[in-house]
Parts: C-alpha cells; sequence; structure tokens
C-alpha cells in the first residue's frame, strides 16, 4: 500500500502498552523522515522506557497536565496525524481521561486554527476505540456476551463513548478515524487484519501498535472513519481464562464501586507482608 509523504506525527500517550509499541516502531530507521510530537503526564517515566529518545532527531517531548490547552496547542502545531493512544484498563467510576483528552484537543485545535486560518489544516486524528462501540461487530456476538462486556467495562465505554461524541461534533477542526480493536493482550506479534466490520477475540498490543502505524502513513486508510482491528492468530481461545477473570473484576467494579480501590489495598498488604 502506498504511504504518505513524510509529514509530522503527534502522539497523544506513549507510556501504556498501546503508545510505546506504537512509538517503538516510529523511532525506527523506516520513519526517521516524520517528525514526531510525544505528549506525556510524566518524561520520567517515558524516559524509564525510552532511555535515549531526546537524542533522537525530530522528537519533541511534551510533559503536562492533560487539561494544559496550552501544552497541547504547542504539541499539536503543525501536526498532520494526531494519534490518541490515550486509554484506562480498569472499571473506575467516575473516569473521564478521555473526554478530558477530547475537550483539551479541541480547544487546542480551536486555538491553532484561529491563529493562521489561511493556511489552517485539519489533522487526522486515530483514535483508540474498541470494537464493542462497533454496531457491525456489536451485531455478530450474542446478545448476552454483548451485554456481559457492556456491563464488566462500562465505565470506560461510557468515557470513550463522550470522547467520540466531542470529536465527531467538531469535523471543522479534525478528520476522525476510529481503531477498534477487541480485548487487548500481552504477547507477541502474530500479524493483524484491518477491516470496517470483522472482530476477533483478542489481539495483541504489538499487533494493534502496527496496524496503528500502518493505518496513519497508507493512503489506503486516509479517508476511513473507523476500522476494526483483528488477530491473525488462529489460537485465541487460551485466552478465554484471562479474559473472564477481567470480566468478573470488571463487573465487580461496575456493581461495586469500591471493589477496586479494596483489592489494590489487599494486594498491597499482602506483598508488604
Amino acid at each position: 500500500m502506498t504511504q504518505r509523504k513524510p509529514g509530522q506525527i503527534c502522539l497523544l500517550g506513549a507510556t501504556g502498552r498501546t503508545g510505546r509499541g506504537i512509538l517503538q516502531i516510529l523511532l525506527t530507521e523506516n520513519y526517521r523522515d516524520w517528525a514526531l510530537h510525544v505528549y506525556v503526564r510524566s518524561r520520567a517515566k517515558l524516559l524509564s522506557f525510552f532511555p535515549g529518545i531526546e537524542a533522537y532527531p525530530g522528537v519533541k517531548i511534551f510533559e503536562g497536565s492533560i487539561t494544559d490547552v496550552e501544552l497541547w496547542r504547542q504539541c499539536l502545531s503543525g501536526a498532520d496525524i494526531i494519534i490518541s493512544a490515550l486509554g484506562e484498563n480498569e472499571n473506575i467510576a467516575g473516569l473521564r481521561l478521555l473526554q478530558d483528552a477530547a475537550n483539551t484537543t479541541v480547544s487546542a485545535l480551536q486555538v491553532l486554527s484561529q491563529e493562521d486560518s489561511s493556511n489552517w489544516r485539519q489533522p487526522r486524528l486515530i483514535l483508540l476505540s474498541s470494537d464493542t462501540l462497533n454496531p457491525t461487530v456489536a451485531a455478530a456476538r450474542p446478545r448476552l456476551v454483548h451485554w456481559v462486556v457492556s456491563n464488566a467495562f462500562c465505565y470506560a465505554y461510557n468515557d470513550l463513548r463522550k470522547a467520540q461524541a466531542v470529536y465527531e461534533a467538531h469535523p471543522q477542526l479534525l478528520r476522525l478515524c476510529l481503531v477498534q480493536p477487541p480485548a487487548l493482550i500481552e504477547e507477541g506479534p502474530s500479524g493483524h487484519l484491518i477491516s470496517t466490520e470483522k472482530g476477533s477475540l483478542t489481539v495483541s498490543y504489538a499487533d494493534l501498535a502496527a496496524a496503528f502505524v500502518e493505518i496513519a502513513i497508507s493512503d489506503g486508510y486516509r479517508n476511513s472513519s473507523a476500522v476494526t482491528i483483528s488477530s491473525a492468530s488462529k489460537d485465541q481461545l487460551r485466552h478465554a481464562p484471562e479474559l473472564t477473570r477481567r470480566i468478573i473484576r470488571g463487573t465487580l467494579a461496575h456493581y461495586i464501586p469500591w471493589y477496586l480501590a479494596v483489592e489494590e489495598k489487599v494486594w498491597g498488604m499482602l506483598f508488604k507482608a
């Protein structure tokens, strides 16, 4: 597939597992012609994963609050592509990480569009979403399975829905593309499939990261508004125990909002002992 002419990529979130995978690829020789702005909430955490990143030519790091519009204005300035790899794996009541990021992104882009309106170009924003929010994929799943998963991660999905609504309400500022993977797992790459309607049980963080970069730089996905990511692996049922564990924890957090805090304290006491 034909690649886009190199420009500037802004990566929002580079210390989580998805963001780290994307950044690892973008720092390779194949992408040295791309300028790269990286937003993180903790520079120290980023440097612990990528000790030499500050020496890379074309890379600028922006550290600060997720609600700092001026910082994000600087980070997003000149961006052709914005990749948002922000997210939360736990089902935390009151979660609004993605909503805050969306509001800050839109506010920063509004400022940038007004600063130089004659030369303003809408960046493409590629957002980490979920195939649970994809109507086609959801319709193909058993209703009970869809209901169980939706409830187990209800707070995270609510945050994601509201963030997507913010972006979708501002088409004059950005061109949105949703990247909608299934459950994410820790394992090596096995190959990925990009589709508009097919889903799978799981996909690895490594394969998701590779898919993100492909979607960002390939001309073939320039006009895509939503894509699903699937694993090329045929042996996915082995992850069923781990997925079941996550669903149980998420469901407990849904119906008992203080469950995760108690669990963390208990584990902390056990490890101290």
